[in-house]
This record gives C-alpha cells, sequence and structure tokens, in this order.
C-alpha cells in the first residue's frame, strides 16, 4: 500500500480497500480473472538494464574519441551521437508473458486488436559501440 501513496492512482491510496483497488484497475483492463493490453503483442522492443547503460557511458567516457563518432572533413558535424542497448529485441507477448510467470499471474492475457501496437520495432543501432 505504500507503493500507492508513492504513485497515486486516482481514487486510491494507501488506505483503499481491496474492492475499491480492483474496481479502479478494471477500468484498465485488469482483474484477478485476466489482463487486457492493447494491439496484437507482436511489436518487437528492447529492453536495457540501467546497470548496463551505466557501464556503457563509462566504457563511452574512457574508450571513445568524439572526433571518431563523425566522418572527417563533413562541413557539419552530425550523426555523431552513440547510441546504447542490447541489440536484442523480444516481442511485448513474450514480455507480457514472462511478467505473468514471473509474479505468478495465473489468468488468461486477452489482446485488444482494436486498439494500436504501436511502433513494430524499436531496436536500436549499437554499431558505433562495436
Amino acid at each position: 500500500r505504500k507503493d500507492l501513496d508513492l504513485r497515486p492512482v486516482e481514487g486510491v491510496d494507501g488506505t483503499a480497500s481491496e474492492g475499491v483497488i480492483l474496481e479502479k484497475l478494471e477500468k484498465f483492463g485488469i482483474t484477478p480473472e485476466a489482463v487486457m493490453l492493447w494491439g496484437t503483442g507482436t511489436p518487437m522492443r528492447e529492453f536495457l538494464w540501467s546497470e548496463e547503460m551505466a557501464d556503457a557511458s563509462v566504457h563511452v567516457l574512457l574508450n571513445v574519441d568524439f572526433r571518431d563518432t563523425y566522418r572527417e572533413g563533413d562541413r557539419e558535424i552530425r550523426n555523431c551521437h552513440i547510441n546504447v542497448g542490447t541489440g536484442k529485441e523480444v516481442s511485448i507477448r513474450e514480455v507480457a508473458e514472462k511478467i505473468m510467470k514471473e509474479i505468478g499471474f495465473r489468468g488468461e492475457l486477452r489482446w485488444d486488436s482494436s486498439k494500436p501496437d504501436g511502433t513494430m520495432r524499436k531496436l536500436t543501432d549499437v554499431s558505433k559501440l562495436d
């Protein structure tokens, strides 16, 4: 319940009963029997652990010369950013199934294909880190 106080949900606070909480969650498609997610679950996503980002940032700071991130002689310095990522992707459906397994949710996972999937792929080009 303390978490609800830190990140409030409208109409729910740390003193809310289980019934009130379940009623609010149902408005978002979450019940003890099923969870409804938007789209089809087919879009692919890449995930990065915060510690991996920290490690990559230190690596870049210690080992990358800014001049190596763009072409010599270019009139304008462009595309000098360095992406950090895993280069691996997983479907939203797979992520949802892993979360269900991890938390022990035995209900049904449902997909509302009348809602948008969003961008089909979000995979970072990490070639500058090679």
